[in-house]
């Protein structure tokens, strides 16, 4: 990790290149399974084609410094925590991803000795009572000669604030001794996650000499512990964890950073390969990799080309100059309900993002919304990935891009999608922008934006010059009065210039909302006010814990759920079945909730206390003490697949 910036170097086939990678704003992702990435894949027969569909990134926070390390989740019973650093780390807490909030405290911070210049919290697990931990260190020194290494460390109130047992004796993962050079003494930027009936430790060391990916292991039984790793060495997981030697797992192009994930639609683990474009001799960006038992790697090939698709192209720098791209660098992958170990067809990758030119005191969180889907051929322009090219407006300016940080600008609306690699008939897409005009402006295969005093931002992708299945003839229009250039997909412009048929995008059908939606307790101690909501409320209000999930269609035997208010109580209740809110104010909808218990329901009852004046749920039929008005229905404890739950033959309420 590093508070400024990154230095480190990968291996590439023909020499050394930065990792973090120099890296565009859009994203690649395509899929084709070889017969280690699925297992009912069988000898002879071909896998599957698969795409994703890339949606527009959502900013989570920044411009700031903080975020220097994977965005990283653990998905507990009762909320939902989320951590992020940059030399400390720092927290959240909700029932979902959408209502994270910042914790009000540091939730790891540095030490004085091995982790002086930072502890950045990588990975955590659940293990009972105790959350346990595994932190990225650095010593106190410049960043080219600090040293690395991975300690541990452990929760007691659930996540909220990490204790070091035994430090400084609590390092798990320390270099050779013989390694002395700082060019080569790291081992360190780990990623822990279960597989059977072991705990993975994927790390990143320099020792050959540039960066590739190794490995470590503790059985589930020992914790984790400090002295309980093995690292694998050779064929086997032989040498200890502080001290031992260690081989690496797989070649840079195979597996490139330490993020692993394990994906329930393709049945495999996942993780980032590295691509290395061979014409320029660089890096090109991040492919993705897979692997059935967590140890073998291999990357994912296009059957068409034979080259690794890619995950994130080569534009931008880790040297932020005047010049320099737009930076993506520390993907990770959750699910949409929260959990970084196990996503499925549909899930978020999120990562670090600065804009052309900025420094790192600039950084954003970014997330964006993928979908993988069967192919319906082998054509190179059904395998290539979609990314959303979006509008977003500010006063008299329309901008088409993949990516907007700028809070002035307001997302309006997908007009299609680009592809994220050439195809046949495609020319690359362009982002451009006039200062003078305040224009920003889509340019078609000219790198240098028409020359003069057009600026180039970046480029989002590639456009198709002929139709194919499913694609939309799109126009380059001009608005004399706001001296704006602008695409549609009219011929007539919306009545403004048409320019010329720029190309066709792909039309691809809306990115699905999720099943379900958490539904959460919230308290204010200086109103007496308890609320159960799926929205975030002001930070007055206290996150308490997770009841469960709503359903956010309409199910068999399900009813609406609206979210309340009495004002002359201050008294902010759930109600079902009533829009009018029994004669309350109605704040909003919230999602259905089933009058009949379901496999892994849970009831839950609308209570009031009468003293306070303030209607309250409860997972307690006794309401705690106070009055039990009715059971509200019920609700489910974790977010199941609506298919597998909701035809089956239903629950005794005995």
């Amino acid at each position: 990790m590093n508070a400024i910036k990154r230095s480190k170097r990968l291996p590439g086939p023909t020499g050394s290149i930065r990792y973090g990678v120099t890296l565009c704003t859009w994203l690649v992702l395509i899929l084709f399974l070889g017969s280690s990435a699925v297992a009912d894949t069988r000898p002879g027969e071909a896998s599957p084609n698969i795409i994703i569909q890339i949606g527009p990134p959502e900013i989570i926070r920044g411009p700031d410094t903080s975020t220097d390390n994977a965005f990283n989740t653990l998905m507990g019973a009762r909320s939902l925590l989320g951590y992020i650093a940059n030399a400390s780390t720092w927290g959240y807490i909700g029932g979902s991803l959408e209502t994270l909030r910042p914790m009000n405290r540091v939730v790891l911070q540095k030490g004085d000795h091995f982790d002086s210049r930072g502890a950045w919290l990588n990975s955590v697990w659940e293990d009972g009572a105790v959350i346990r931990g595994w932190y990225h260190a650095e010593t106190e020194r410049t960043y080219s000669q600090t040293r690395k290494s991975v300690a541990y460390a452990e929760s007691y109130d659930g996540g909220l604030t990490f204790v070091k047992p035994n430090y400084p004796h609590n390092q798990v993962i320390t270099s050779p001794p013989h390694y002395t050079n700082p060019n080569n003494d790291d081992e360190g930027d780990h990623r822990v996650i279960q597989v059977g009936d072991y705990l993975y430790m994927y790390f990143l060391s320099n020792h050959r000499p540039s960066w590739q990916i190794y490995l470590a292991r503790s059985h589930i039984s020992d914790h984790g512990l400090p002295g309980t790793w093995q690292k694998y060495n050779h064929g086997s997981f032989s040498q200890p964890g502080l001290g031992g030697e260690a081989s690496p797992i797989a070649s840079w192009t195979d597996l490139a950073t330490s993020w692993v994930s394990y994906n329930a639609y393709l049945k495999a683990y996942i993780g980032f390969s590295g691509v290395w474009d061979n014409a320029l001799g660089r890096q090109k960006g991040f492919g993705l990799s897979v692997s059935a038992d967590g140890l073998h790697w291999s990357t994912i090939m296009n059957p068409s080309t034979s080259q690794p698709y890619l995950l994130l192209s080569y534009e931008g720098s880790w040297d932020r100059q005047a010049n320099a791209g737009d930076l993506v660098a520390y993907p990770s992958f959750v699910s949409v309900y929260g959990d970084s170990d196990r996503v499925d067809d549909v899930f978020w990758l999120y990562y670090m993002y600065l804009n052309p030119g900025d420094g790192f005191d600039r950084r954003y969180l970014v997330r964006r919304k993928l979908r993988l889907s069967y192919a319906t051929s082998n054509k190179p322009a059904d395998l290539v990935p979609r990314m959303a090219l979006s509008e977003y407006r500010h006063r008299d300016d329309r901008w088409f891009t993949t990516i907007s940080t700028d809070p002035d600008y307001q997302f309006t609306k997908i007009i299609g999608y680009l592809f994220t690699d050439q195809v046949p008939n495609s020319i690359p897409l362009y982002d451009c922008y006039i200062d003078y005009w305040h224009d920003h402006m889509l340019v078609p295969n000219d790198a240098t934006c028409g020359g003069g005093d057009v600026r180039y931002l970046r480029r989002v992708g590639w456009i198709s010059t002929v139709p194919f299945d499913h694609s939309t003839p799109t126009y380059r229009c001009w608005d004399q009065s706001a001296t704006n250039h602008f695409i549609s997909t009219e011929p007539s412009c919306e009545g403004k210039k048409t320019e010329y048929l720029m190309g066709y995008l792909a039309i691809m059908p809306p990115l699905p909302q999720n099943q379900f939606v958490a539904l959460s307790n919230y308290d204010r101690s200086d109103q007496r006010d308890n609320w159960a909501t799926t929205a975030k409320p002001p930070r007055e209000y206290a996150f308490e814990f997770r009841l469960g999930y709503l359903f956010t269609a309409q199910q068999p035997h399900s009813l609406a759920v609206y979210d309340c208010y009495i004002d002359s109580w201050r008294d902010h209740m759930l109600v079902v079945g009533d829009p009018s809110c029994g004669g309350a104010r109605k704040l909003g909808f919230m999602g259905y909730i089933s009058s009949r218990p379901f496999p892994g329901s849970l009831p839950i009852y609308r209570c009031f206390d009468a003293q306070a004046t303030n209607h309250f749920i409860s997972l307690d039929p006794r309401c705690d003490g106070k009055k039990l008005e009715w059971l509200a229905g019920y609700v489910a404890s974790r977010p199941y697949r609506i298919e597998s739950i909701m035809y089956l033959p239903l629950v005794s309420r005995e």
